[in-house]
């Protein structure tokens, strides 16, 4: 982890979203035995942001916009990308960048997940460097 673990905006899920389900394409944290995973991964991140920056909490809103995390809720599908420039579609910000490389340049952001007011996780997704941040 390069960079370390980012907050973004808090949201507001309205009561006629409320449909919306927990799910991340790949993964569900709605079900038991995956909402274990889900739980276990999320206490990995963490562990690995306090070691590597001394600091458990994720970096507050906007640090680095190239690094934080927005959310645009549809219909019936919530989204989050990661850089100012990929919530605008390039019109303001940078994108954070996905680099499919050897050891020496591979660069991409490792997972994306979204939590309640509570901290539960409702959804994650592992990326690859070949996906779009």
């Amino acid at each position: 982890n390069q960079h370390g673990l980012y907050r973004g905006a808090s949201v507001t899920i309205e009561e006629s979203q409320a449909g919306i389900g927990p799910m991340c394409l790949s993964r569900m944290c709605s079900r038991p035995a995956e909402a274990a995973e889900c739980v276990s991964i999320e206490a990995e991140i963490r562990r690995r942001q306090e070691l590597d920056f001394s600091r458990a909490e994720p970096y507050p809103l906007f640090t680095s916009t190239k690094h934080t995390p927005y959310v645009t809720i549809g219909e019936e599908l919530v989204t989050i990308v990661v850089g100012q420039g990929a919530a605008t579609n390039g019109s303001v910000g940078a994108v954070h960048p996905m680099v499919d490389g050897g050891p020496e340049s591979v660069h991409y952001i490792e997972v994306v997940y979204a939590v309640d007011e509570s901290g539960k996780v409702l959804g994650m997704r592992r990326l690859s460097p070949t996906d779009a941040a």
